[in-house]
């Protein structure tokens, strides 16, 4: 591509050189890229006051607390026992499914009351047409 534009090597170089490094041609400053965000550093056993069991150099990170490895059981209270899961969470679709049917039947009902005045306006046309002109009933052949 620099071929095409009849510019060297030597020539980019030169340009190169000659830019005013605190010439900003941009509105803002550019953040340098890849981001780099700043290592968390997890403290060591010295900086906790902490005794490290005697395996481990005391200059290592500390262990995490204890919260952090603990079990959490997803169903609080019967963990254990998968059929009551199994129930739980059967309720909890046959309590999305009805809050779910009564939002389409009240959607369904403010439809329907929204376009029941515009039936009730289109019967009371369609019954002043079949009257015929001056409210006289049209005549059956």
């Amino acid at each position: 591509s620099l071929d095409r534009l009849n510019v060297g090597v030597d020539e980019l170089r030169d340009y190169h050189d000659s830019l005013d490094p605190d010439d900003n041609t941009f509105a803002h400053a550019i953040a340098p890229f890849p981001v780099r965000m700043p290592a968390r550093v997890m403290p060591t056993f010295e900086q906790r006051g902490e005794a490290p069991p005697p395996h481990i150099p005391p200059f290592l990170p500390a262990f995490p607390d204890a919260h952090t490895f603990e079990h959490t059981p997803a169903f609080p209270g019967h963990e254990q026992a998968p059929a009551k899961q199994t129930e739980v969470v059967q309720q909890q679709r046959r309590a999305a499914d009805k809050a779910l049917l009564s939002l389409y039947k009240r959607a369904k009902t403010e439809q329907d009351a929204a376009a029941g005045g515009n039936k009730a306006g289109d019967a009371a046309a369609a019954a002043a047409g079949a009257a015929g002109p001056a409210g006289r009933a049209a005549p059956h052949h």
